[in-house]
């Protein structure tokens, strides 16, 4: 789905500015690059660390012959992170200072004027309603529980940082998540004699709109 930037001008109800939204459509125009740019690296570093979880698990199932071919590609795959990741800040110092010149042509005008809302304020009451599905990010993986320690915390350690790494976004709900399945294999692995897990990690987000309801002209 397709967003504009954040704008304090843009305000529920109010009569939009059609030259403010023309500006904030070029700002978009200039951040997508960096946007791609961004998710072409986190994908790059999430197939790199599956890359590194697959070679610990694979050490004492394949011969050596085939360890050092998985590790000609692990070597491509950082190749590719670093290139990535020099292009993204690139790119980003680049649109920076592309935002900072529109910031400054558009600070030149400082006054002015906007046409009041017809919207009777004082009948109606905002509504959420959830508008459209956003994005959904699905990853798996198997780990291989190689310690016989049942106190060891390895394994679990192993999950909790897949399952923070598999989201992008570090807020609360990712920490939550993360201790949660380190407490779960933990008590897991205490009680029994665990192989290896297969972890799922589905990551959905939604777009939420406030509404006018009911549309009550002044």
């Amino acid at each position: 789905m397709t967003s504009i930037p954040y704008d304090p001008s843009l305000i529920l109800g109010n009569i939009v500015d059609m030259q403010r939204l023309a500006m904030l459509e070029v700002q978009k125009q200039i951040t997508n690059p960096v946007e791609v740019a961004r998710e072409k690296l986190n994908n790059l570093k999430r197939q790199l660390y599956k890359l590194n979880i697959l070679y610990n698990q694979l050490v004492t199932m394949v011969d050596a012959v085939q360890l050092v071919k998985f590790s000609a590609q692990q070597v491509i795959t950082k190749k590719a992170v670093s290139k990535a990741a020099v292009d993204y800040v690139k790119k980003f110092m680049k649109a920076q200072d592309q935002l900072l010149k529109l910031s400054e042509k558009d600070s030149k005008g400082t006054i002015s004027s906007q046409v009041e809302s017809p919207l009777n304020f004082a009948l109606y009451e905002p509504k959420a309603h959830p508008i459209s599905f956003d994005s959904i990010k699905f990853d798996c993986v198997f780990l291989q529980n190689t310690s016989n320690d049942e106190k060891s915390s390895s394994f679990a350690d192993s999950v909790s940082a897949f399952i923070h790494g598999s989201i992008e976004e570090k807020g609360t709900g990712n920490k939550e998540l993360s201790r949660s399945a380190h407490e779960a294999i933990s008590q897991q692995t205490q009680r029994h004699k665990l192989e290896g897990s297969i972890i799922i990690v589905a990551h959905c987000t939604h777009k939420n709109a406030l509404m006018i309801d009911p549309f009550i002209m002044d």
